[in-house]
């Protein structure tokens, strides 16, 4: 893979994912004529395996969903909510993390070990809990909290769940037989009632963010 990122001077290369040919375009005014331009030729997102959408927690989302499964609707639902005045008032919240990581910093000796890539792993998992989930959490001081280490686990593919991933790439006829899950049972009750839990506060409380 590394290979393939050097080599910047071609306008795109190609290679296999197991048995899926995949383009991988470097060109910055070809990505933006593909994803913009000739956007209406290019719907299909589907970047993960069918694996994924055997998953509750995976199954709805834009990067596990081709057109004919109504990817193009989400996408354009999706799409008001990143715009640059959306985006703007985010900077808010944003910088209410950023604070928090300052602050630990500032408290930090200049003797003591920091962990730059948990630092900003916990920075970035702040910031999409706070602007996508309306969860506020410090997970610099709070090392231990259930979204931190709920979101981590998300994104783990290490072990069997790795594995699962890999098998059911290789074999997707396999999920008319199997319906796999790559995240344990507790993991998902635990991001689906956080969701309905922070629907509910926010109805019952009148709360409305732009």
């Amino acid at each position: 893979m590394r290979n393939l990122y050097a080599c910047a001077t071609l306008l795109y290369v190609g290679l296999f994912q197991y048995f899926r040919p995949i383009l991988m375009v470097h060109d910055l005014d070809l990505i933006k004529k593909i994803t913009i331009t000739d956007f209406e030729s290019f719907t299909n997102h589907n970047i993960y395996p069918n694996v994924l959408c055997a998953d509750k927690l995976f199954q709805k989302n834009v990067f596990s969903m081709a057109a004919k499964d109504g990817w193009y609707e989400l996408r354009g639902a999706l799409t008001p909510f990143f715009t640059g005045s959306k985006l703007r008032r985010w900077y808010s919240l944003m910088q209410v993390c950023s604070t928090q990581i300052l602050d630990y910093l500032n408290s930090c000796e200049r003797t003591d070990y920091v962990d730059v890539r948990d630092l900003f792993e916990r920075y970035s998992n702040d910031v999409i809990g706070s602007a996508t989930l309306g969860v506020s959490c410090n997970s610099v001081l709070d090392r231990d909290n259930a979204f931190f280490h709920g979101c981590k686990s998300l994104a783990d593919f290490s072990g069997m769940k790795g594995i699962t991933y890999v098998v059911y790439s290789l074999y997707p006829r396999l999920l008319k037989i199997i319906a796999p899950s790559l995240l344990k049972s507790k993991m998902t009750n635990f991001f689906l009632q956080l969701i309905r839990e922070n629907m509910l506060y926010r109805l019952e409380s009148n709360i409305v963010r732009d």
